[in-house]
């Protein structure tokens, strides 16, 4: 849904297919930090979760400041 939405964006003709498009981008990109979670809660230790779930949460964090810094 995350590439979808991106595609939409990169051809949108007006700028409601552009929001429209943003709007998929963004709910692809809720599901993948979710799905992130979901990942670190089954694959990692108890002791261990809480650091690797800060690594997951400090990557979309960066993640997203760089490709926003770069606008």
């Amino acid at each position: 849904m995350f590439e979808l939405g991106n595609l939409i964006c990169g051809t949108a003709p007006n700028s409601t297919a552009l929001i429209v498009g943003r709007a998929l981008a963004g709910l692809g990109s809720a599901g993948i930090l979710t799905g992130s979670f979901v990942v670190v809660s089954h694959a990692v230790p108890l002791k261990k979760r809480p650091v690797w779930t800060a690594v997951v949460g400090l990557m979309y964090v960066l993640f997203y400041l760089i490709i926003v810094g770069n606008c």
